[in-house]
């Protein structure tokens, strides 16, 4: 399998390769801070990575020009999986820019800011519930005809919009919807992040995508840091995180993983890469540190009663006791 290809069937899809299953989100790349980029990208390409998840909206397309700086001062669009968004709102969040012609403005400017003829995953950065489905659908779609995309999904979408995407992809024989975007990680955030984003935590996101068809890519999949020992809880970007539920699961993780020798974001992270739908999730640091605990966290493997006990901390086993740690390596 392919990152610009559909998943397997449902029930097919079991635990992917090391890297398989991370991807490298450039939110933070730009141009002023290129020797940082390039170090950043180097050393992802250099461990195995190849998926670099970025966006016309990040920076103001500085991500874009980065990343394209380095692909041609390295060489290396046949090493790496492409992905982009177009559609992200203004802003100031008061316009909705989710239409055919803003949709396809954006890709172009998107390809020339990368100096590619293509990316291989186009996703919309948002949904706009006021523009029909088959409209939206249709404008990606056409991108893969016409050979400026691979593959295609969609963003932040809610469960009833994606089974009518899906209906409308089946009804008219289109590529298929390849991909879909939302937040996913075991601290489970009381409202969104920013607006119009979509959690898919919740029991039933988690059961549509085990069940369907389409790939799940979990962003911000450690919650911004929440699960780092020295994190600040008081700081602004946990306010949506800091409920006793999401203390106690922060306590548990980093019980575990006391127990595996790793830390607890590892542990958090690997919570998602091990849900039975094979997430992928990107990583935004421009850390190498950080990088380099994202890449070990693809090795731990936890069995379903570490995810139950990691997210209830009723009846899930707690493991490590009488184990060994998973990590390669250790």
């Amino acid at each position: 399998m392919t990152f610009a290809t559909p998943p397997d069937p449902p029930g097919h899809a079991g635990r992917l390769g090391h890297l398989e299953q991370l991807g490298l989100g450039a939110s933070n790349l730009h141009v002023k801070g290129l020797d940082v980029a390039f170090e950043v990208l180097d050393a992802w390409v250099a461990a195995g990575g190849r998926l670099i998840d970025t966006a016309a909206s990040y920076g103001a397309g500085e991500s874009e020009r980065a990343i394209g700086a380095w692909l041609r001062a390295r060489g290396t669009r046949d090493r790496v999986v492409l992905l982009t968004k177009g559609g992200h709102p203004d802003p100031s969040y008061r316009q909705n820019r989710v239409t055919p012609e803003i949709l396809e403005s954006d890709l172009a400017g998107s390809l020339l800011r990368l100096g590619v003829p293509s990316v291989d995953i186009l996703l919309v950065h948002r949904d706009d519930p006021g523009i029909p489905v088959g409209a939206i659908i249709e404008t990606l779609a056409a991108q893969v005809g016409a050979g400026r995309a691979r593959a295609y999904g969609v963003s932040n979408w809610t469960l009833p919009r994606l089974d009518e995407a899906l209906a409308y992809v089946d009804a008219h024989g289109l590529p298929p919807l390849a991909w879909s975007s939302s937040y996913l990680g075991l601290a489970a955030p009381v409202g969104p992040a920013w607006p119009g984003v979509v959690d898919a935590s919740d029991s039933a996101s988690r059961a549509w995508y085990a069940s369907h068809p389409t790939r799940l890519e979990a962003w911000s999949p450690v919650a911004n840091g929440f699960f780092a020992g020295d994190a600040d809880l008081g700081a602004e970007r946990f306010q949506a995180y800091r409920t006793p539920a999401n203390l106690a699961r922060r306590e548990r993780a980093a019980e575990l993983a006391s127990r595996l020798g790793v830390t607890a974001t590892q542990v958090a992270l690997a919570w998602v890469l091990c849900q039975p739908f094979a997430p992928v999730a990107p990583i935004g640091t421009t850390s190498i540190a950080h990088l380099t605990e994202a890449i070990e966290a693809a090795a731990i493997d936890l069995t379903d009663d570490d995810l139950r006990w990691l997210e209830h901390g009723d009846d899930g086993a707690r493991r490590g006791a009488d184990r060994a740690p998973d990590r390669e390596g250790a």
